[in-house]
Order: C-alpha cells, then structure tokens, then sequence
C-alpha cells in the first residue's frame, strides 16, 4: 500500500509513513502506471521479469539449475511477485556480484548505487569491497564501497531539500516499532518473540535468519568475505533496530548462501524432497499472504 501511494502521490504529508521507504521501486511503479492496466498488475509483472533476470544472473554465477529451481520455490517466495522490492533487489544485488567477480567496476558501481536508492539491508552490498581490497584492485573497491553510500545519500539530499530533515527515513522507523539505536540485545530478543507471537511462520522466520547467519559465518570462514558478511548482514541489519517483522523477506535475498546451501544437494532424491517441502510450505504462505 505504501509503494502504490508513493506510486501515485509521491511524498508529502499526507503518507508521511512512506518517508520509510526508498524511491526506486515506487518510481518504477509510477511510470508502470501510465500503462492502461492495473498498477498491482504491472508491478507484479515487472518483479517476475526483474526474478527471471535476477536467476540468470546467478547462473553465470555458477549456479545450476536444480540449484536455481530450489531457490525459485523459498517458502518466501511470493515476495518476488507480489509488489514488494525484493526482485528489484536481488537483481541489482546478484548484478554487483558478478559484475564485481569479471572486474566489471562500471557495471557494478552503477547498480550499487541503484541498490542503494531500493532499500536500506542493500548497504549491506559494501561488504562485496573486502574481496575487491584483498586482490589489491583499488578501483573496484572503491566503486563497491562507495556505492550503496551514494544511493542511500541521493535519498537522504532529496529529504533533506523537501523536509529539512536528511535523516527523516530513519526517524520515521520509530512509526513501525523500530528502535533508530542498534542493540545487541534486539537480535535475541527478537528471536525469543518471533517464535513466541508468530507460532510456525515464526519458527520458519527464525529458521531462515538462522540458516543465513550461519552460512554466511560458513562462507567468511571459508574465505569468501565479501558474500558471508553481506549475508549476515542482511538479517543483522533489521535485528539491530528492535524488530523481526519482514526477517523472512531480508533473508530471501541471501543468495550467496542459498547458492551453497542448494548446490551440496548431489543426491536427487533429496532434491526432490527439499523441493516438495519447499512447495507446499510456499503455497501455504502464499494462501496466508493472500
């Protein structure tokens, strides 16, 4: 509902609860609502192309198909349909990875900016510049690090010139329950009560924070900095501010530890397994969602 009145409206007083939510996507609502047809149905249009997009773009990330048929049916996986910015940013996101992977810093310094004007965990992004530092390629790491920074600040430099406020998006998080300062303490005591209030969709949102905590601690160890601590830092990101609400969106977008995850499947019998669950679990939250 947010998106869909910045989509028509814009910002202004009277949706000042949208100041939350960053310009890119609404915008690419906007001018998808010039189209003689519903803007629910060109944004969900537009994430199923932005989706395809994004899983050929992790296929040249050495991705399989089984690996990639796995990750299309995460019990989430409504969000990549439904008007949210989750396709919008997992392309933009696995677009930095492989453009950083072929020294592609043009490409990947454009769609980090990009990323940066979609949502807050794609700062998250910057992480990708350690790998960069350790081969020594300067530039890229540059373009990597400074990149999320620049979207979020165009953002922050269009708030500031209509509200005065440059950091109104974080002071308004205080609307959705949000705490604007970080605490350790949130991450466990969100934990406890996700579990606790939200009964099995909780004990799946916790299970897939975990999952993606986990495997991007995995990754760091195994010396691929850049993709693990941009995995944790998806879900370490909104923890910190107090909340767990949307932890299930944020971890859709851990690609690199999903790509792991799926890729160790070698036997086809569990494949097939993990996709049955996978399945039936996604249509049950879809029907939930609906």
């Amino acid at each position: 509902g947010h998106y869909h009145l910045l989509a028509e409206r814009g910002y202004g007083e009277h949706a000042e609860a949208s100041y939350a939510f960053f310009p890119l996507f609404p915008a690419a609502l906007a001018v998808l609502g010039r189209l003689p047809i519903p803007v629910e149905l060109a944004g969900s249009a537009l994430n199923v192309l932005l989706f395809l997009l994004s899983l050929r773009t992790m296929r040249r990330l050495c991705a399989d198909d089984k690996t990639l048929l796995l990750f299309a049916a995460l019990p989430f996986s409504v969000f990549f349909v439904a008007n949210y910015t989750e396709s919008l940013a997992l392309f933009l996101s696995t677009t930095v990875a492989l453009s950083a992977s072929r020294d592609k810093t043009p490409q990947a310094f454009a769609a980090a900016v990009l990323a940066g004007m979609t949502r807050i965990t794609c700062l998250a992004l910057v992480f990708f510049a350690i790998d960069a530092v350790r081969e020594r390629k300067w530039l890229k790491a540059l373009a990597l690090a400074t990149g999320p920074p620049i979207g979020l600040a165009c953002f922050s430099g269009y708030l500031w010139l209509t509200t005065g406020d440059p950091l109104k998006l974080f002071h308004i998080q205080q609307k959705f329950g949000r705490g604007t300062t970080p605490s350790p303490g949130y991450i466990l005591e969100g934990l406890i009560q996700t579990t606790a209030k939200r009964g099995i969709f909780g004990v799946w949102e916790v299970a897939f924070a975990s999952i993606v905590l986990v495997g991007g601690a995995y990754l760091a160890v195994r010396g691929n900095w850049g993709a693990g601590l941009y995995s944790a830092a998806l879900i370490y990101l909104p923890l910190f501010t107090g909340r767990m609400t949307s932890v299930n969106r944020y971890a859709l977008l851990a690609f690199p530890v999903y790509l792991l995850l799926f890729s160790s499947i070698q036997s086809k019998r569990a494949a097939w397994f993990v996709l049955g669950v996978e399945a039936l679990v996604a249509f049950y939250y879809a029907a939930e969602f609906g």
